[in-house]
């Protein structure tokens, strides 16, 4: 029994005193031996629980040796963790701290720390990991995003004031009366254009299930947005080729969002195109999806920005940008229409020789 043996039985030959311990001693052998399997059991359990466990648990004995870890903490450290090896290094904390906050690589780590006690003397300690590097992300983000809306709304408020102090409190002739209510009247236009792009983004944040779909001719949804937007390029004198393959069959689209997406793109293409310039509008057709493509020979986008050209309030070149009136939201609104699509937006481009933008859509 002491060596773990629980299989073996007394054989009982008597009655009195002898016998009776032998009983005794065989009912022990077949409890010890049921709750030592209740216990391995829940061990079992316990591992296996903290195995499959998304959080990463690492537990040490007193000195700081590693006792007992899982995989998603080996993970989460990028570490090759092993029994007996020293915490220290590893995780460096204090103790003393409940809660920490660590950097490991390129993500974000919380830490809850434990004590291991024993008849109130500490044995080891307990440490939790908690992978908050997409949360870290989305609240600098946030951050980033209030302070952009600010300075994009902070911009033309000042300028808006300045001539209004100066309209209230100064003597102006009839010139520059008219000079400064036109600033006045862009300026306010900007904000409006702003704040319509913010509510179009929070409302397919919150609302991007609720896409009125429906089977659309594509090459007639583009023929509509060209004909309203022609006007734009004949006053800079630019030549506005379409051309448009016959579609096979019709795409599954929200028609108000997919012509905010191609007002988007092409007005684009007017703005930063120079006058005299080409913007080219064309559709492809292959049996998996409906593609639309805008060309131009305007002024391009350096390679480096490319990667972040979807990304909210960012602008390639700022001064050039608010001066056309540009918010900033243009292609972030492109590129959450195109996914909430399940299509896909791409852009190449050179700076001095112009821009292709390809939307690709699913017909289904």
């Amino acid at each position: 029994m002491a060596e773990g043996n629980f299989d073996v039985t007394i054989k009982i030959k008597s009655n009195d005193e002898i016998g009776k311990l032998g009983e005794m001693f065989n009912f022990l052998s077949l409890r010890l031996k049921q709750t030592l399997n209740d216990i391995q059991g829940e061990k079992n359990k316990i591992e296996a629980i903290i195995q499959f466990m998304t959080d990463g648990v690492v537990a040490t004995d007193a000195k700081g040796n590693i006792i007992h870890y899982n995989e998603a903490a080996e993970k989460m450290l990028t570490v090759k963790l092993e029994l007996g090896m020293p915490i220290e290094g590893i995780l460096n904390l204090e103790k003393e701290d409940a809660v920490a906050t660590m950097n490991c690589g390129n993500k974000v780590l919380t830490v809850n720390i434990a004590p291991l006690k024993s008849n109130q003397q500490i044995e080891g300690y307990v440490y939790v990991l908690h992978d908050i590097t997409e949360q870290h992300k989305l609240d600098a983000m946030r951050k980033e995003f209030v302070a952009n809306v600010s300075h994009e709304l902070r911009t033309p408020l000042a300028t808006i004031k300045s001539y209004v102090e100066t309209l209230l409190y100064s003597d102006v002739d009839a010139e520059y009366l008219k000079r400064f209510l036109k600033i006045i009247d862009s300026e306010t236009d900007r904000m409006t254009r702003l704040v319509k792009d913010l509510l179009l983004l929070s409302k397919m944040d919150s609302e991007d299930k609720n896409l009125k779909f429906e089977h659309k001719n594509l090459n007639e949804v583009i023929i509509d947005v060209i004909n309203r937007l022609s006007i734009e390029a004949h006053k800079k004198n630019q030549k506005l080729i379409v051309d448009l393959q016959e579609t096979p069959r019709h795409v599954y689209i929200d028609k108000d969002k997919m012509e905010q997406v191609i007002v988007n793109l092409v007005t684009n293409a007017i703005k930063y195109t120079p006058e005299n310039g080409m913007i080219k509008v064309m559709t492809e057709y292959d049996e998996n999806f409906a593609t639309f493509i805008v060309e131009d020979n305007g002024i391009g986008i350096p390679k480096e920005d490319l990667p972040r050209i979807f990304e909210r309030f960012y602008r390639v070149d700022k001064a050039r940008s608010r001066e056309l009136g540009g918010t900033g939201l243009g292609l972030s609104i492109v590129k959450q229409i195109v996914e909430l699509h399940k299509g896909e937006v791409n852009i190449e481009s050179e700076v001095g020789k112009g821009t292709i933008v390809r939307v690709k859509l699913p017909y289904q």
